[in-house]
């Protein structure tokens, strides 16, 4: 994407309060582009927005208002996204699941929120339904599928109440580092910032596909594929999972031109330790590049891939509590593998030694992170939230260092 059209675009992204407002715009700017095929199923950008809008008015005849919390432990399918950008839209706070979990985890982790509602597929009903919970499950709406059952509203959109810098969007439960509950409070703004300093880095270009094979409730699906589609118009292709798609992977990707997916590590051995026997690198033209996260990448295993499939492999950094905070961009000249790459430009990064106090290049130390894009707070809990700064930086608990060139 040209310097110039990133900026404009990031400027326009910016100046939405949030998610839902970026994704109208999108839905009349693009509104007979692709934005979502699932299977044998395609959506438009203006075939969504009608759908989020109508599930507002479903939450609105269910009694929920702005302000209030809805759970939900979803497969990969439109309704999560659904659920997820209506939630936004009608300024509900969301409060996701990874769908991995058994639902006895998600009871017990749901005694910290008290949710509204919990929305669940059939998988997960069972375990939830004898709860005090009001537990709605979108495989049961007296309809085909929830996208059906949507028909019976209508699509004009609800008058969205004004939000602040400081409202919360998403209520992000993890145990980190410190082995205790916490939840992450994570603010519409932030949301919204984080995506805008990733156009200007030159992430997404517009008309891109990206193939969604983590987990929605990962972080990083949300973060790197189905917001920055948003933002630029582009095209997602949603899969159950990984593990269903790893040995059909690369005729999918030639079939739909896709030109990027975020993964792990341990996708990436899996893919490296597939037999493709009718592999040809034809197959993988249109790939600009993979974003992998998450969990500690080896360089020798980054290599491994690029040599084998000729595609770079960019090591994507960032947590729930910071958004994204670092791409190793492939594109840069004279770029080597091995780092985390840059901070995007609304990051500040500072690594710290034993003595608390800033490093040397080359040395190593705990990496903090400060700007716009880190959470509001822990629910409930001030003081760990306080304890995570050091000298303004909220502090990662990874250790990280710094070379000549700015390379993290």
């Amino acid at each position: 994407m040209d310097k110039q059209v990133q900026h404009k675009l990031s400027e326009t992204i910016e100046s939405f309060p949030t998610f839902s407002e970026i994704l109208a715009y999108r839905a009349e700017q693009s509104s007979a582009k692709i934005f979502l095929i699932e299977g044998y199923n395609k959506w438009t950008y203006w075939e969504f927005d009608n759908l989020v809008n109508r599930c507002c008015r479903y939450f609105a005849k269910i009694g929920l208002k702005p302000g209030n919390t809805v759970s939900f432990i979803l497969r990969n399918s439109i309704d999560y996204l659904i659920i997820y950008f209506a939630a936004i839209r009608s300024r509900i706070i969301l409060n996701p699941f990874p769908h991995h979990m058994s639902g006895d985890e998600v009871l017990k982790k749901l005694e910290d929120i008290h949710p509204e509602s919990v929305f669940c597929h059939n998988n997960h009903y069972n375990a939830l339904a004898e709860s005090n919970y009001r537990i709605i499950n979108l495989d049961n709406m007296n309809s085909d599928c929830f996208t059906e059952y949507l028909q019976n509203f209508v699509p004009d959109s609800l008058d969205a109440l004004p939000v602040t810098e400081n409202d919360v969007a998403v209520y992000y439960y993890s145990s980190g580092t410190t082995g205790g509950p916490k939840i992450i409070e994570y603010t519409h703004s932030s949301m919204v910032l984080t995506q805008a300093s990733m156009l200007r880095a030159g992430f997404i270009k517009p008309d891109a596909v990206h193939l969604c094979v983590l987990p929605l409730g990962h972080t990083a699906s949300l973060r790197y594929t189905i917001k920055q589609c948003i933002c630029t118009g582009s095209t997602v292709v949603l899969y159950e999972s990984f593990w269903k798609l790893r040995s059909n992977l690369w005729n999918e990707v030639q079939k739909h031109d896709a030109t990027f997916m975020e993964i792990v590590p341990s996708i990436l051995i899996a893919i490296l330790n597939t037999p493709y026997k009718n592999y040809k690198k034809e197959q993988v033209s249109s790939m600009r590049f993979i974003g992998c996260g998450s969990a500690f990448l080896p360089q020798n295993l980054q290599d491994m891939f690029e040599k084998k499939f000729g595609i770079p492999v960019a090591n994507l950094y960032g947590l729930s509590e910071t958004g994204a905070t670092h791409f190793d961009d492939p594109f840069v000249k004279g770029r080597k593998t091995g780092s985390i790459g840059k901070p995007f430009d609304i990051v500040e990064a500072r690594i710290f030694g034993e003595d608390g106090e800033g490093v040397q290049n080359d040395e190593v130390g705990e990496i903090g992170m400060k700007g716009p894009g880190l959470l509001k707070g822990y629910l409930n809990n001030s003081k760990l939230f306080d304890e995570c700064f050091h000298k303004g930086y909220f502090m990662t608990g990874d250790l990280c260092r710094k070379d000549e060139f700015g390379n993290y």
